[in-house]
């Protein structure tokens, strides 16, 4: 998972995919962490799997309401590709404020 710099006070912004909600972070400066948190919720699925196990009806569901890409090319960012930021989110509560 990517990170972004975190220090005491610094906001942040923490997404998921565009389906799904975003956080407005606020860092908490944790050293231990290298005042660091997550920039977005990180894949559960590599592209390839993405690309191998979801099908292009499941991406046009999934996305749908969404202005976004609905190809063939953007399956591998699929919101099933992610884990689910709510959990990611819980993780770090001692690196940021939500």
């Amino acid at each position: 998972m990517r990170v972004i710099a975190h220090s005491i006070l610094q906001t942040a912004f923490v997404k998921q995919f565009s389906t799904r909600i975003s956080f407005i972070v606020r860092g908490l400066g944790n050293e231990e962490s290298f005042c660091s948190c997550s920039h977005g919720a990180g894949r559960i699925m590599s592209r390839t799997q993405a690309k191998k196990q979801v099908s292009l009806d499941e991406h046009l569901k999934a996305t749908q309401g969404v202005e976004c890409r609905k190809d063939t090319d953007v399956i591998d960012e699929t919101p099933s590709a992610y884990k689910p930021i709510e959990k990611v989110m819980a993780a770090q509560d001692e690196l940021c404020i939500l």
